[in-house]
Order: structure tokens, then sequence, then C-alpha cells
């Protein structure tokens, strides 16, 4: 959350992003890791734009210094003035991820870092399983004092 959080507050009020890395067992979702958008990424207002090669460079390392454990479970990104609800843009992404067989997620996760009120902001997890979001969770926290 800490490296979000700094990643956010670093671009604002430009929206920015990166992947969510862990693993899946039974039922549970394990994030272990979080990336940035890369050297390379195009911030703008309304979305952002990985620098997709440093990013699979980066989810290849990882994996392979986890032994083949951690992987590729979805992505995060903000939505700096707008709160953290998929939005149509959310939609088509996530679907895109989930046909891509080469992503090896067909429930893919987005995590939304919505918009810092009052020194608080919120993230919301959603899953994208058979054309919807499902929202997962949400967690609340203090930006500053």
């Amino acid at each position: 959350m800490e490296a979000v959080l700094a990643e956010a507050t670093l671009m604002a009020p430009l929206e920015t992003g990166g992947m969510l890395l862990g693993y899946r067992a039974g039922g549970a979702v394990v994030v272990q890791a979080v990336t940035g958008p890369g050297p390379d990424a195009k911030h703008h207002r309304a979305h952002f734009e990985s620098d997709a090669d440093w990013q699979q460079r980066e989810l290849e390392l990882i994996y392979e210094a986890s032994g083949r454990v951690t992987t590729y479970l979805g992505d995060w990104h903000t939505h700096p003035s707008a709160p953290p609800i998929p939005s149509r843009r959310d939609r088509r992404t996530a679907q895109k991820v989930a046909r891509t067989k080469e992503a090896r997620s067909p429930t893919p996760l987005t995590a939304i870092l919505g918009d810092a009120m009052d020194s608080v902001a919120c993230v919301r997890l959603y899953e994208y399983r058979e054309h919807q979001f499902r929202e997962l969770g949400l967690t609340v926290f203090r930006t500053s004092a």
C-alpha cells in the first residue's frame, strides 16, 4: 500500500498505476508485490499507458526470484480526481486481460486508488469475472497525520 500511495502522490494530479503480483491459493488471493508503471509510461489526467516492456521484464525477474510462484494477478491504478469505481476503460482493459492467453489471468484483479479528501484515501479491489466486476474489498486509510 505504501508503494502505491507513494507513486500516486508523485504523479498526482495525473493517473498512474502498475501490476499486482502474487498467487491464488484456494479461494484466497495473496498480493505479494506491486510494480510501478515503468520509466517510459505516459501519464494523463484520465488514464495512463504503462511501459509494457519494462513491466514484462520486472514480472519475469520477480517470477523467477520467487521460484515461479509470484505471478501476474492484475493491475492497480489511480483515479486522482474520481472515486475508485471502474470506468468504461477499466472494464475494457480487464476484459482484454481476461481474453489474453499469455496473461494467464482469466479473472484479473483491478485495484483502484480513489481521490484523497481530508487526508483519507480508499482503495477498492475488484475481480473481473464473466464480463463484470465484483468488489472484493475496500481499504480506507489516512494519507497524513
